[in-house]
């Protein structure tokens, strides 16, 4: 017979067999027998899937052959990110590709704040942190004459001075970032906009939201790109 994962539900497959042939509405698919079913019940030429569906559909092949089905065309989905002239500005004005948005954004924010960055905070604290370590050692070295205690006691306070001087690092850092809060916020605009949550855009951003701004015609470019068999990604600029 069969038993769903937890066992707490059985049934033999004569059962299940008369269930099917008397009352087949009480049956659905799951997501690996329903191209079996839509193939059965509707004249299918192609399926336009996404990568995690054509991995799943890929096993599929002896399914159909044991029905005596043929298994359709499969054609990757052809993918599409909307941007405006607003976008287009803030990414032309800080060097942004749709490829930098898309896999290395933080990076490239990152390196055009440090780009901003006269005083080379970075260094000037490392330097500070190797200079009071170079001077502070000797004396570590020398302390545990007068008492061995102090080789402990010494050891703590530089790593509290080390501390301390990180800190003040991190401040600083902080502080430069808010001398550019404005174009922080234009980078985080564009990142939001083309890539909402690190994911495609399509994924997030409900089509109704794209009505209201851009009105109807935004669909009208959509359509107007070309069949492309092979899928693809492309970028509708409005």
């Amino acid at each position: 017979g069969f038993t769903d994962r937890k066992g707490t539900f059985g049934v033999s497959e004569r059962a299940l067999l008369s269930l099917a042939a008397e009352a087949p509405e009480l049956f659905s698919n799951n997501v690996l027998t329903r191209p079996l079913m839509q193939d059965y019940v509707l004249p299918v030429l192609a399926s336009v899937l996404g990568p995690a569906e054509i991995a799943y559909w890929a096993q599929l092949g002896e399914a159909f052959r044991s029905f005596g089905m043929a298994m359709p065309i499969v054609m990757p989905r052809t993918s599409f990110t909307v941007t405006d002239d607003g976008i287009r500005k803030y990414m032309a004005a800080y060097g942004l590709s749709f490829e930098d948005v898309r896999s290395r954004f933080e990076e490239c924010k990152q390196a055009w704040l440090d780009g901003r960055d006269t005083l080379s905070l970075d260094e000037l604290f490392e330097e500070t942190e190797r200079r009071f370590t170079e001077v502070y050692e000797p004396l570590l070295q020398t302390l545990p004459a007068l008492e061995a205690g102090l080789a402990e006691l010494g050891e703590k306070n530089k790593q509290r001075i080390i501390e301390q001087v990180r800190f003040l690092r991190a401040r600083a850092k902080e502080a430069h970032r808010l001398r550019y809060e404005a174009e922080m916020r234009r980078f985080d605009r564009v990142a939001v906009w083309l890539r909402p949550e690190d994911k495609p855009q399509e994924r997030v951003i409900n089509y109704t939201s794209l009505w209201n701004r851009f009105g109807s015609h935004w669909l009208d470019s959509l359509l107007a790109v070309p069949c492309n068999r092979s899928g693809g990604h492309y970028i509708i600029h409005l």
